[in-house]
């Protein structure tokens, strides 16, 4: 594309040509309009809790049994079963915060 006059010349031609043009509107996304507030996170009730770090713990246990019975061989397996009980224990764990948290809230 050419441009007949200078780069002056053509800067105000640019000038005039954006000053003219609307302004690019903005769409109203779902998130852009009134997000609704984020609700309080419900407390389950302390026995239920109870009964999930019960079953936790004997799923621990579990995995604790066939770690020590675990004859060394088979590395891989040893790896997952240890991968295994911590992930039950940060469960376990967790629960047990939960747990507190819920006692307190109920005065208990």
């Amino acid at each position: 594309m050419s441009y007949a006059g200078n780069y002056a010349d053509y800067q105000a031609h640019l000038a005039t040509r954006t000053a003219a043009q609307p302004p690019p509107s903005v769409k109203k996304t779902s998130q852009t309009l009134a997000r609704p507030r984020p609700r309080p996170a419900r407390r389950r009730k302390p026995g239920v809790i109870e009964q999930e770090i019960s079953h936790l713990e004997a799923e621990i246990a579990t995995v604790q049994t066939a770690i020590e019975a675990h004859d060394g061989t088979d590395w891989q397996r040893l790896t997952e079963l240890s991968t295994q009980q911590g992930t039950l224990a940060a469960q376990l764990e967790s629960l047990l915060e939960e747990w507190e948290e819920s006692m307190a809230a109920e005065g208990g």
